[in-house]
C-alpha cells in the first residue's frame, strides 16, 4: 500500500485523472481528501530526500541485482507425466 502510493504521487504536485484512476483501479472508491492528503504527505518526504535518493527512484530498475527478467517463475521446472 504504501510503497504504491509512493509511487503514485513521488513525481507530480496534485491528484490528477492519472492518479485518481490508478487509486480507483486499486482501492476502489476513495475520498478524494485521502488522495490530497496522500499527495501532500509524498511531497513531503520527497522534499527530504537529498538528490541521490530521487535520482535512484526515478531510474526505472529490474531486478536487484541491475539485471532485469522477463522469464516466469519456474518456467524451467520440467512435469512429467506418471
Amino acid at each position: 500500500g504504501a510503497a504504491f502510493l509512493f509511487d503514485v504521487f513521488q513525481s507530480v504536485e496534485s491528484v490528477g485523472q492519472r492518479e485518481a484512476t490508478q487509486l480507483r483501479s486499486t482501492f476502489g472508491p476513495y475520498p478524494a481528501t485521502a488522495a490530497t492528503k496522500t499527495c501532500q504527505t509524498v511531497r513531503k518526504i520527497v522534499g527530504w530526500l537529498p538528490e541521490s535518493a530521487l535520482a535512484e527512484l526515478s531510474s526505472e530498475r529490474g531486478e536487484g541485482d541491475g539485471a532485469a527478467s522477463n522469464e516466469e517463475f519456474g518456467h524451467s521446472i520440467k512435469f512429467l507425466m506418471p
